[in-house]
């Protein structure tokens, strides 16, 4: 062979690094959405609903009176933190009409995580905030709920993701 010649790559050296290359991305990012704060948003993408005066999930309709919705908009903004809130209120069959909210004595809380008293007897739904984008509610919430539900079938639970969205949980 003469010293002179051109190297020929092979045919299959390109096509094999892109299908490299494309793998590589894809590991990339599904490591990306799944491991990170990412995959909590991502996944509760199709949760939630829009934090209105008159709310309709499945058939239950949940009605916020006087300023409620306001108050519960206005206390996702004001530092961050995770909160809880007692909604009180009425049931009439499906009908839930929100007329009060308090919020209970925080025990503990962070950016992710909110430990408080109990919401009393008169409680109907028992609301807490998650971080932005956020709208599953964890075993523990679940949890909580049907430890709530013993005393009050009727009781139901509401994690806040955004000031203005929610998720329900009967």
């Amino acid at each position: 062979m003469d010293e002179q010649e051109e190297y020929e790559e092979p045919k299959w050296k390109k096509p094999l690094l892109a299908v490299i290359g494309i793998v590589c991305i894809t590991l990339l990012l599904t490591w990306t959405i799944t491991s990170t704060p990412l995959a909590g948003i991502v996944s509760s993408l199709h949760l939630g609903e829009e934090l209105e005066e008159k709310v309709t999930y499945n058939n239950l309709t949940i009605t916020f009176l006087d300023d409620t919705k306001n108050m519960l908009v206005e206390k996702y903004d004001e530092d961050g933190k995770e909160y809880a809130a007692c909604l009180e209120g009425t049931v009439d069959g499906t009908e839930y009409s929100i007329t009060n909210v308090y919020f209970p004595e925080i025990t503990q809380r962070s950016f992710g995580h909110v430990r408080f008293n109990a919401c009393n007897e008169e409680t109907i739904v028992m609301l807490h905030s998650h971080p932005f984008g956020h709208c599953s509610a964890s075993l523990t919430d679940r949890n909580t709920l049907r430890k709530m539900q013993v005393s009050n079938p009727s009781r139901l639970m509401m994690v806040q993701c955004e000031p203005t969205r929610i998720s329900v949980y009967i």
